[in-house]
């Protein structure tokens, strides 16, 4: 592997330097998620489920991948790699309806559920290389959008 494939993965995984902010990058990467959610939102919705589905996919792959570079540069799962946030984020929130407080009330279950790993969120930090890093923010993702669907099936919000 090259110098510039190592440079993309850290400039990738980092979410474009985000990750290198010196207090809380994963929720400053959230959060910008949130905000690029809600301005690309209107966009997705043109697509249907199996475009995003397949995406997801190929992204989860992608990413890592990169993650996996990453780490050889940077260390195991550094908190550094924020696109696990981002994709986590997107995962939480792509199949609800576009409304601020259901964005941000997933950026904060997210967030908790990111940061407190219960079970099977820290386990899946064991897989090796970059599917660690990525899979424990897939499952507070998948978890988040089920909290969140329930919630509005309970008309709560």
């Amino acid at each position: 592997m090259n110098k510039q494939n190592f440079k993309f993965s850290v400039i990738l995984s980092t979410f474009f330097g985000i990750g290198f902010f010196p207090k809380a990058p994963g929720t400053f990467a959230t959060l910008i998620a949130l905000i690029l959610y809600w301005f690309l939102s209107p966009m997705l919705t043109d697509l249907n489920i199996y475009a995003i589905l397949a995406s997801s996919i190929v992204l989860f792959v992608f990413f890592s991948i990169v993650a996996s570079y990453a780490e050889r540069i940077l260390g195991k799962d550094p908190g550094c790699i924020v696109i696990d946030e981002v994709f986590g984020y997107f995962l939480s929130v792509i199949f609800l309806p576009r409304n601020i407080t259901i964005a941000i009330a997933a950026f904060i279950i997210f967030r908790l559920l990111d940061i407190f790993k219960p079970f099977p969120i820290n386990k899946s930090q064991e897989l090796k290389d970059g599917w660690g890093v990525m899979v424990d923010d897939v499952i507070a993702g998948m978890f988040t959008f089920v909290i969140i669907k329930i919630v509005l099936e309970l008309n709560i919000i």
